[in-house]
């Protein structure tokens, strides 16, 4: 029988972003809160946090601009430009100040299209997530709102993941069907926001009328009660396992990691597309897992402790530019040209970083080279426990 106390802790890990893993892999949260249990909370990703400062900075212009809708009113081009000061002046790259007013640029062009008032442009708004099974309310961030007909939901996604396209993403679900119980609307329209991807998923969006809506929240419940159950099960498999908290203590990601190695060894080469599907997943996982080893072995280390046949090496420095827009005012005062850094391969240009209209003035320069197809996770095509 499980604890009450465990369980409780594992309600943690059942939140709508994690709902994909919990459809193929039920025992997940149970799994992840034991290993919290014995090994301490993992340390934040500086990634992870990369994504919320930036997501408080985007919240910040769009509060700005609303807030001021009653007294004096702050444009929202003057809005998104202090958010994106403050976020420079607080350390964040220059890519993530960028990747800010692309979400704070895009959330004007929505208020603006759907003629939104002030008061129902909501930031950071919790959502009633009870009625899809969820113990707690779940946040969007942001919510315009035109009363008894239509909710927008936009969720930005800031990291470095791409997360594929809004009407293939268990989250975005879920928020529409908490958004469509919390505003009562006929229908929710959910935008994902992502401005590192590729330009294809940058920005996606889903409609969902009353009757699809009605299916998702079936199917949420039904997810979140199976992982609830008094023997959830484990089932391996890299979508569900690579970022999960307990991929170290997990005896079903080691089963599957070693017994795909050991069919490839004694069974040769799989002989249909499920064997390959397997293969890869343990392979990808298995590099996952070798990196995950590798750090908490790396961290054991640092605490002090000593590991048998292995120590720290020489820290390899590296040197960059902190703030490349002052620098190159620097070199620009001290006679040295960007053309000049460029030929001395000193300078290049990301062109996924580029605006719309600098990528057009300089498309004739511009060389597209393929490299090998690289192996993703194609959800269309998965299957669940």
């Amino acid at each position: 029988m499980i604890s009450s106390t465990l369980q409780g802790m594992a309600e943690r890990f059942r939140r709508p972003s994690a709902l994909a893993q919990i459809a193929e892999c039920e025992g997940a949260p149970l799994m992840q809160a034991q290993a919290v249990l014995a090994d301490g909370e993992p340390p934040a990703s500086p990634l992870a946090q990369m994504g919320n400062d930036g997501h408080g900075f985007v919240a910040s212009a769009i509060t700005l601009w609303r807030d001021s809708a009653d007294s004096t009113p702050i444009q929202w081009g003057e809005a998104i430009a202090m958010a994106c000061s403050d976020a420079t002046a607080a350390g964040l790259d220059a890519w993530t100040v960028r990747c800010i007013q692309m979400c704070a640029d895009f959330a004007r062009d929505l208020v603006q299209k759907y003629d939104i008032e002030p008061d129902n442009v909501l930031v950071e708004h919790p959502l009633d997530m009870a009625a899809l099974g969820f113990a707690a309310k779940g946040t969007a961030d942001l919510v315009l709102v035109i009363p008894g007909t239509l909710a927008v939901v936009v969720d930005w996604k800031l990291g470095y993941v791409d997360q594929g396209e809004a009407d293939d993403h268990d989250q975005t679900q879920a928020y529409a069907a908490a958004a469509a119980e919390t505003f009562n609307a006929k229908e929710v329209l959910v935008w994902l926001v992502q401005p590192r991807a590729e330009k294809a998923h940058r920005r996606t969006a889903a409609t969902y009328d009353a009757e699809t809506l009605r299916a998702n929240r079936a199917w949420t419940v039904a997810v979140l009660n199976r992982s609830r159950s008094d023997a959830p099960q484990l089932h391996a498999g890299y979508g569900q396992c690579c970022y999960c908290k307990a991929q170290h203590r997990c005896p079903e990601a080691k089963r599957f990691i070693m017994d795909t190695r050991e069919a490839l060894h004694v069974l040769g080469s799989p002989l249909d597309g499920e064997g390959y599907a397997d293969l890869i997943s343990a392979g990808k996982l298995a590099e996952k897992f070798a990196d995950t080893a590798k750090d908490m072995g790396k961290a054991y280390i640092m605490a002090g402790n000593a590991v048998p046949g292995w120590k720290l090496g020489t820290p390899r420095a590296t040197r960059s530019v902190v703030d490349v827009p002052a620098a190159l005012a620097d070199l620009e005062a001290a006679g040295i040209s960007a053309v000049e850094l460029a030929r001395n391969d000193a300078l290049s240009i990301r062109v996924g970083g580029l605006p719309d209209a600098a990528e057009a003035s300089i498309a004739g320069r511009i060389v597209e080279k393929l490299s090998s197809p690289p192996l993703t996770a194609d959800k269309s095509t998965r299957t669940r426990a």
